[in-house]
């Protein structure tokens, strides 16, 4: 990774006025384009116990049902359309990247460390996750939601990518490099995946989750599609923004007692790279 003067480095909050600047571009074009969002996981806390980021987060993070999700997606990849500085980092069938969400990144900064050591146009950044539909009723939209997990495991360890390796001694390192080669090829999961993520599944379907890239603890939580609903305003750093219509018993799945501040020793950020503006090294 590249070392970092910390005089250059952006500190958390010049991060945060800088997402806001892509957010903000972002509700323009979903307005535009009438594109449902709705803001999700530690950002829609942040909108419901603090009006605006969570002091010490870092990022920004989008819910956007598969047919919206989709549409953004071919808005900025039309060369029609001027985004300005930003793009919208996804994997596709040439370009398999270390996540298997959209991030829409203002180029104008770099991001060093994590994703930006190996995806160059990654700078600041908001995280849009696609709402999928889940299959039948409760137990088996659950039941889904963790096979598709182990799906997204297996194209992240195919994979192989240096992202998930920062502190995987050399010997780790090895064994994870002969996994992969063991494995299937990485186009072949994201093909698999791409089978399960589509607008007729979310149409159809009850249950929803953002099940094409979950965690440990997320594949194991799903959501009713009526608690998204249509969504309702709430205020975000002074910016009118769309949560969830009913956003606490989505909250309350994930994280139990939001409202309730974590311990100080754990109120930090989650990511591990630095910020510099393009062209300071």
């Amino acid at each position: 990774m590249q070392m970092v003067d910390r005089k250059q480095e952006l500190t958390s909050g010049e991060i945060q006025v800088a997402t806001l600047d892509i957010f903000k571009k972002f509700i323009e074009i979903c307005n535009s384009q009438e594109l449902h969002y709705y803001v999700a996981y530690g950002s829609l806390i942040g909108v419901v116990r603090h009006q605006g980021f969570i002091p010490w987060d870092d990022d920004l993070d989008i819910w956007m049902p598969r047919p919206d999700y989709n549409k953004l997606l071919q808005y900025f990849d039309n060369a029609r359309h001027d985004t300005g500085s930003l793009v919208a980092l996804h994997p596709s069938e040439d370009n398999l990247i270390p996540f298997l969400i959209t991030r829409v990144s203002d180029t104008r900064y770099k991001q060093i460390g994590e994703y930006g050591d190996e995806i160059p146009q990654m700078g600041t950044f908001i995280d849009i996750y696609p709402l999928d539909g889940l299959r039948g009723n409760q137990d088996e939209a659950l039941k889904e939601n963790e096979d598709t997990y182990s799906l997204t495991m297996k194209y992240v360890h195919a994979l192989n990518s240096d992202s998930f390796d920062r502190s995987a001694g050399q010997l780790k390192r090895i064994l994870k490099k002969v996994r992969a080669a063991m494995m299937k090829s990485p186009a072949y999961y994201w093909r698999e995946l791409c089978k399960r993520a589509t607008v007729e599944e979310y149409e159809q379907a009850e249950y929803v989750s953002c099940k094409i890239w979950n965690d440990d603890n997320s594949c194991k939580v799903i959501d009713k599609k009526s608690d998204f609903g249509e969504g309702k305003l709430a205020t975000f750093e002074g910016l009118q923004v769309r949560i969830p219509d009913n956003a606490d018993a989505i909250l309350q799945r994930i994280y139990g007692n939001y409202m309730k501040l974590p311990p100080e020793e754990e109120r930090v950020g989650h990511h591990f790279y630095s910020i510099v503006s393009r062209g300071q090294k």
